[in-house]
């Protein structure tokens, strides 16, 4: 079952590559370097997330920053 839920990932990421791709003009290279970056750490997010379900998310780094913070101001 997890082994389809990331094939799902994998497809849906091609088809925004194969439908967007040709939309990002030739001459637009930080464009299209933004739009393969994005979605490259779409689907290394995705794979992390399903390889390490229990892994913190970016909410538990800020949380555990600012708790900190917040026990030394006595917040």
């Amino acid at each position: 079952m997890k082994t389809l839920t990331m094939a799902a990932v994998v497809i849906t990421a091609a088809v925004i590559f194969l439908r967007e791709w040709p939309r990002v003009g030739k001459e637009k290279a930080k464009e299209r370097a933004t739009f393969l970056m994005l979605l490259g750490l779409s689907v290394l997010l995705a794979f992390f997330l399903w390889r390490f379900p229990r892994m913190p998310g970016p909410t538990d780094l800020v949380e555990a920053m600012f708790h900190s913070m917040a026990a030394a101001l006595g917040l």
